[in-house]
């Protein structure tokens, strides 16, 4: 018993370190400190701490973004509290991360923070308020107001997106309005330039007091910046301690690898579902001109079974599948397929799933995604729920059972 115990600890230690390898093409977490500042660097980027736990300056591909730290602004009773108290202090550095825990103190309230740097560049900031207490006297203000503000050099934020926005609309792009903009609650609000940029995300309004429900998120132009400004809180804390997470990620665009051209990727859909079966010879004379052309890869959006987003097929349709994909094989064609976010009526699974797994609305009514062939209702599903890892255990088999090469996942990212 006692060996099998250590080999499995010789297991996981072997396992922790594996991890902590990063992933190709990106780098180890790097880190400096000097004269009280804290840099720590990941691919292409870099994030400068300068006696504060925010960012004092953040640089993408050698430009400085910030024409002033990171701050939080508190007001009490009579307008704006300055942080009489500030510091941090290095908590874990390895090549995947880098971690910070740092403080700040007004006469209202003391702000903790979690300050954690990924090695792709993801700041992600667990913040909470907690008051003051013994031994310090009482609080000589109320916390009024407590706002995030991220201050932008103007060149450096011509350009926004923010998400969710509507399917086939460009209103959640553009360029940035000279009076600035007013949002609601948004996940993601980046801005930017034609060649770098930063975002801001949230995955939740957790914690956030918001008088103004449209006015969540402010973007405002200045005279040489724009501040994005996240209320975080617009009325007094209802009770301590008030916690809220959020985070930065400074844009980087990847250089294209330089075998790019070679991937030659190209989309087939409904090949198999309307070519294979009925016109096998049509099928034969396409896959001979991709592959006369240079196709590498066949993408297939049509996916598998009649039943949309399943992963098994009917017998009869399994022996033209194999058969396709052998065909593009021997052509040197790699085959991937489309797997989405849907769960369709006329899966095999629906009634033993489907009121555990889909989206709905406040009503109960699930949210309907589109109407299919053959005839079949498409809803969306909750990747918070157990068909993520169902569909995940399905897509592995199914890769062995049929013989392609590799997946598309369609919106299977979004929580």
């Amino acid at each position: 018993m006692r060996s099998w115990w250590m080999a499995m600890a010789w297991l996981f230690a072997i396992g922790v370190r594996a991890m902590a390898n990063v992933p190709d093409p990106w780098t180890p977490v790097t880190l400096h400190e000097a004269d009280g500042e804290i840099r720590v660097g990941v691919w292409g980027r870099e994030y400068r701490f300068g006696r504060r736990p925010l960012p004092s300056q953040i640089v993408t591909a050698g430009v400085d973004l910030l024409t002033q730290p990171i701050r939080l602004v508190a007001f009490g009773e009579k307008g704006k509290l300055s942080w009489a108290e500030n510091g941090y202090e290095l908590w874990e550095h390895n090549d995947e991360q880098a971690t910070l825990l740092g403080w700040q103190v007004n006469d209202a309230v003391v702000a903790n923070f979690v300050v954690r740097v990924e090695f792709d560049g993801l700041v992600r900031v667990d913040l909470t308020l907690a008051p003051l207490r013994w031994p310090r006297p009482q609080p000589k203000a109320t916390l009024q107001r407590l706002w995030l503000e991220i201050p932008l050099h103007k060149e450096r934020a011509t350009l926004f997106h923010y998400w969710t926005g509507r399917w086939g609309s460009a209103e959640n792009s553009g360029a940035v309005p000279p009076d600035g903009m007013q949002l609601p609650f948004k996940p993601i609000v980046w801005l930017g330039w034609e060649d770098g940029g930063l975002t801001w995300f949230a995955e939740s309004d957790r914690g956030w007091q918001v008088a103004e429900n449209d006015r969540a998120i402010e973007i405002v132009p200045e005279s040489d910046a724009v501040v994005l400004r996240v209320h975080l809180l617009d009325t007094p804390p209802k009770r301590f301690p008030v916690s809220s997470t959020f985070g930065f990620q400074a844009t980087l665009v990847k250089p294209l690898p330089k075998d790019f051209r070679e991937w030659r990727i190209a989309r087939g859909d409904y090949l198999y579902a309307e070519e294979i079966e009925w016109r096998p010879e049509g099928v034969t004379k396409l896959l001979d001109k991709a592959a006369h052309l240079g196709v590498k890869i066949l993408h297939y959006a049509g996916g598998l079974a009649p039943a949309v987003n399943y992963c098994r097929i009917s017998p009869k349709r399994e022996a033209a599948l194999k058969q396709f994909t052998a065909a593009c094989h021997q052509r040197g064609i790699k085959v991937i397929f489309y797997f989405g976010y849907e769960l369709s009526t006329l899966s095999p699974d629906w009634s033993a799933i489907a009121d555990k797994v889909l989206i709905k609305t406040p009503t109960g009514a699930p949210i309907s995604s589109y109407f299919s062939g053959p005839p079949q209702h498409c809803y969306m599903v909750c990747l918070n729920s157990e068909w993520a890892e169902r569909s995940l255990k399905e897509i592995i088999l199914a890769i062995d059972r049929y013989g392609f090469d590799g997946v598309y996942l369609d919106g299977t990212i979004e929580p």
